[in-house]
């Protein structure tokens, strides 16, 4: 028993646990069509973890369904080129109405090293013209928090990378992360240490 709880204490010790984050855009709205794609820049000093959960201006009668995509090296040169693209996860959600944060749980995380920059791609796969769309703004902006930088973007038609090219367009969204390569949120911390003391309840009664 001993050497199970200090086999469980080393691993939660080996997990970093860091404080979530978001570095957010405008949701003013304004134009709209089936996606964006931006580039989001890491000017920290250290690897910075993209936790796959967002909010996105979505607007449309639900269920909707958003496609996230990134590629290291940024989105110009690549808008139309599906191959160089990694999909990072898809969600089904409810928007929440133009201008209104609708929550988007990629399912994935991904990690950004010190100065790399990646090209970031929302598609929402279930796209209506005249209904589901993603809402963004007219115009261009570089927005940074001192850890991520955002440079803002482009708009993308229907159907994912050979639609119609908009430029240039202003994301409206959210992103979520913390720094550190493989960190983790820290109310997580809790729910580990709950899962471990829970299995170790559990081997317990099983010897008794």
């Amino acid at each position: 028993m001993k050497k199970l709880f200090l086999a469980v204490a080393l691993c939660l010790a080996a997990v970093q646990f860091a404080p979530a984050a978001t570095i957010g855009t405008t949701f003013a709205s304004g134009n709209s069509f089936a996606g964006n794609m931006f580039d989001v820049t890491n000017v920290s000093g250290g690897p910075v973890t993209i936790l796959g959960t967002f909010r996105v201006n979505v607007s449309g009668d639900g269920p909707q369904t958003m496609d996230v995509y990134y590629r290291l090296g940024g989105y110009a040169g690549f808008e139309s080129n599906a191959g160089d693209w990694t999909l990072l996860g898809s969600d089904t959600f409810t928007p929440m109405g133009v201008g209104v944060p609708s929550p988007i749980d990629a399912g994935n995380s991904f990690v950004i090293g010190a100065g790399e920059t990646y090209g970031m791609y929302f598609d929402l796969s279930s796209y209506v013209s005249g209904g589901s769309q993603v809402n963004y703004t007219n115009g261009s902006d570089v927005l940074t928090d001192g850890v991520l930088q955002l440079t803002l973007g482009i708009g993308r038609g229907d159907p994912a990378f050979t639609g119609s090219i908009f430029n240039p367009r202003i994301w409206n969204g959210e992103i979520d992360y913390v720094q550190g390569a493989g960190a983790v949120p820290e109310p997580a911390t809790w729910a580990m240490m709950g899962g471990a003391l829970l299995g170790l309840a559990a081997l317990r009664r099983k010897r008794a």
